[in-house]
């Protein structure tokens, strides 16, 4: 008759230990994840979005995930009364009882950039120094000079009609060899508080490949045969034998040169909400668009990014390492632009939660 009591009281005793273990360390690896990939996914549709407007004329919009707080809460209430019969008539009673609440309170602060450091970093062409540094560190020729280059001592990437140099990109290429080859070196030093670009290109047993690279820098650039290193400078034209001058293009500038190669639908060119999508061919066989961004009415299954607009999905195929690379690439140099005063937008805090 007293089995069910002790059984009870086991009970009580396996959900008291059971309420007092902590459970907040067990929620850091999911958390982690999951607003690290939400908030990844989230940033590249941001990126696509601007880009897709911008290609419509309209201005760019960056908002920031500033601050994610997750707030857990765990409550439980257990209830035990109980009666002991000294007669000889009834049986003990004994009831058990409990209720608990599991609750997950995520806060999200969004603030906009804006302000005037971040509008002049996304207006100002980064200086050689960054650039040439990116090579340096291993970046691929084409995808940084590519996409940062407006032109090479005197060399544009596009000829008058907006068709591709073809000069320009035969730079590019020797570019790629030589570093690929490990024969070109980038060096800084600090000039009078400025800080100064150097570049060469050096092979301790020189072969046709490096000669035939070098022989074509040579003749595109105007380079002096004799000279071991160049300075890199910012201009159309260098001023002196041993320098090579750069035009760098700003952040907006890469945005918008790259949406002229996105889709669009007929109906949006022909009702003049954009302009027909880029066909500009180079006589270069090799030369292809350098990103390429679909527009469909479904959303397709297997895609990198997607966002939807206008009635529209515009989309980056997963299988398009080509245009990821350079729509990532972006993503960095945007990441890496200043944020601006801290004050100068509004914060938006919006707390999110189930139970």
């Amino acid at each position: 008759m007293r089995r069910p009591f002790y059984l009870q009281i086991c009970c009580l005793l396996a959900l008291s230990a059971v309420s007092c273990s902590s459970m907040g360390h067990k929620t850091i690896p999911r958390d982690q994840f999951d607003y690290n990939t939400a908030i990844s996914n989230s940033w590249k549709e941001q990126m696509l979005l601007n880009m897709v407007r911008l290609r419509y004329g309209e201005a760019p919009m960056f908002v920031d995930v500033s601050t994610i707080i997750a707030q857990y809460s765990l409550e439980g209430e257990l209830a035990l009364t109980g009666g002991l019969n000294t007669s000889f008539l009834g049986d003990d009673t004994l009831s058990l009882g409990g209720r608990g609440r599991w609750y997950e309170r995520p806060t999200v602060t969004y603030a906009p950039r804006i302000g005037r450091k971040f509008t002049r970093s996304i207006l100002t062409p980064p200086p050689p120094s960054a650039i040439f540094l990116l090579l340096q560190g291993g970046w691929p020729v084409d995808l940084v000079l590519g996409l940062n280059l407006r032109s090479i001592n005197g060399v544009s990437k596009t000829l008058p009609d907006r068709r591709p140099n073809p000069a320009f990109f035969r730079v590019l290429d020797a570019f790629t060899r030589l570093q690929d080859a490990g024969d070109m070196v980038v060096r800084q030093e600090l000039r009078d508080r400025q800080l100064i670009t150097h570049i060469s290109f050096q092979d301790p047993e020189p072969d046709p490949e490096f000669q035939a690279a070098l022989s074509v820098l040579q003749q595109q650039l105007r380079l002096p045969n004799d000279a071991e290193e160049f300075e890199v400078v910012f201009g159309r034209l260098p001023a002196k034998e041993n320098e090579i001058a750069v035009l760098t293009a700003s952040i907006l500038e890469m945005l918008i040169e790259l949406g002229i190669y996105f889709e669009v639908p007929p109906e949006h060119v022909t009702a003049g909400w954009t302009k027909p999508t880029s066909s500009l061919t180079s006589e270069d066989l090799s030369w292809r668009p350098p990103i390429r961004v679909k527009a469909t009415k479904e959303r397709p299954e297997r895609v990198f990014v997607a966002v939807k607009n206008r009635g529209y999905w515009f989309w980056i195929d997963e299988t398009d390492f080509r245009s990821k690379s350079r729509f990532s690439f972006l993503m960095i140099l945007l990441n890496l632009a200043e944020s601006g005063e801290e004050a100068a937008g509004p914060a938006v805090t919006i707390t999110t939660g189930s139970q």
